[in-house]
């Protein structure tokens, strides 16, 4: 998007992000950490720092993680857990429901196998 065409976000928005062509890059104003791990197999939690394992174990407490394997379980319950996260994020149009069971498949193949 260029930068020209860029406003200030609403009042109830934080900020955005858009991807500048370069010739606008100059006014990038957004900055991102990058951390590049050269070996990713011995990354684990121990590699953390100490306040960021303890916000892991805290989150990994609260959480519960639940792999759906079975599309029909999406099928008939899954677009109104969809559709009232989509109204609460505030992007009601953006995926019909007619869209959102023609990719129920897409969501329970693991294809990294």
């Amino acid at each position: 998007m260029p930068a020209d065409l860029l406003g200030r976000p609403g009042s109830t928005c934080w900020a955005f992000h858009a991807l500048l062509p370069d010739a606008d890059a100059q006014q990038a104003k957004a900055s991102y950490p990058l951390h590049l791990l050269r070996d990713l197999s011995t990354f684990d939690a121990s590699t953390l720092h100490s306040s960021a394992r303890k916000e892991l174990r805290r989150c990994q407490a609260r959480s519960h993680v639940v792999r759906v394997s079975d599309p029909d379980l999406l099928r008939t319950q899954g677009w109104n857990v969809f559709s009232q996260n989509a109204r609460r994020c505030h992007r009601d149009a953006e995926v019909t429901e007619k869209a959102y069971l023609a990719g129920v498949n897409a969501m329970v193949t693991d294809t990294r196998q």
